[in-house]
């Protein structure tokens, strides 16, 4: 009898030590969940991810994971609405998508007016275009709210920059104006002066000019824009073998680390990784021994949408996404880079 009860008393005892063991952690868990991870704790799991499955997807991360990067990137969430797959309003679904924003405007004003916040301190941007639009976030119970809200399609960190902190020099690297000498192995000459890469014949593109050289096409450039120095893509695009044509520039990029700030620019070339790009795809085929473009007839619509070869800012992305538009709404482009 005397054993029984003993038993008793000890596996009530082991019970309470386990519900005790478990608060505890519940405890600790609401107290790290309070505070932001690190930068680089933030880092770290993101590579984790990419070494155990080789892409990294914020729709998988954990609440806590996002917020985290959020507050680390200037508070600024993108939050992306709509069913699977839609990524922009048609008139055919108009009127659900702008039901679906306005239900999660709504629960994100909510949340965040907890904290005695305005609409304007809140909503950064609205596309009418896209299904996205940018908020600035303090709590994570905005994330928690909003991830279970109907018609949500994703959450993103838009002004969290994991490259800047992983290698400061990948985001410049791409950039410079300075030319270099080539080989003569490295290219063949052509009419009436004009140097072919030679990587154009691994990729049948001299074959291909018997059938078309672009002439009538317009191709879309989103780079770091066009630089005004290099006359055979300004002035001098109808140049050699290359007439009939134009070469249009422009900017969507905000050189601004304020997320509200919509002074663009200009469309001028500051890297020159945009210039290489534009006279990669039609750049003339000149008579001042330089390399032709694929594309040596095609018109070029030059879009300065980013600063430099890395989108990992919130104004790059913006930039790129208005580019994005911007071209597609032209009938004269049917190549968008």
């Amino acid at each position: 009898m005397v054993a029984a009860t003993a038993a008793i008393v000890c596996s009530c005892t082991h019970e309470e030590l386990i519900v005790e063991e478990e608060q505890a952690v519940d405890v600790e868990q609401e107290a790290v969940s309070k505070d932001p991870l690190t930068i680089q704790q933030i880092n770290t799991e993101i590579k984790d991810q990419l070494e155990q499955n080789g892409s990294f997807d914020w729709t998988e991360a954990s609440d806590h994971l996002l917020w985290s990067a959020v507050m680390r990137g200037d508070n600024i969430l993108t939050v992306g609405f709509g069913e699977e797959g839609e990524s922009f309003r048609s008139d055919a679904n108009r009127n659900g998508m702008e039901a679906y924003r306005e239900n999660l405007k709504s629960v994100a004003f909510n949340s965040e007016g907890a904290n005695d916040r305005t609409a304007k301190d809140v909503f950064i941007a609205e596309d009418e275009v896209l299904n996205v639009f940018d908020i600035a976030v303090e709590r994570i119970e905005t994330i928690k709210a909003l991830r279970g809200s109907e018609g949500l399609r994703y959450l993103e960190p838009s002004g969290y920059r994991f490259q800047d902190f992983e290698n400061l020099a990948n985001s410049g690297s791409g950039c410079g104006f300075d030319g270099q000498s080539i080989s003569s192995q490295d290219y063949t000459s052509i009419s009436p002066g004009a140097k072919v890469p030679w990587n154009f014949s691994r990729h049948n593109i001299t074959q291909a000019w018997s059938y078309s050289t672009g002439s009538g096409i317009g191709i879309g450039v989103i780079d770091t824009g066009l630089s005004p120095q290099q006359s055979l893509l300004n002035s001098n695009i109808n140049d050699g073998d290359s007439n009939g044509r134009y070469v249009k520039k422009y900017g969507t990029y905000v050189d601004s680390w304020w997320p509200w700030s919509n002074n663009v620019d200009g469309p001028d070339d500051r890297c020159g990784h945009g210039t290489s790009m534009a006279a990669a795809a039609a750049g003339p085929r000149n008579n001042d021994n330089l390399p032709v473009g694929v594309a040596y007839n095609a018109n070029l619509i030059s879009y300065r949408g980013t600063s430099d070869v890395v989108l990992d800012g919130y104004q790059e992305q913006r930039g790129v996404a208005n580019a994005l538009k911007a071209l597609g709404k032209r009938s004269d482009v049917k190549v968008i880079s």
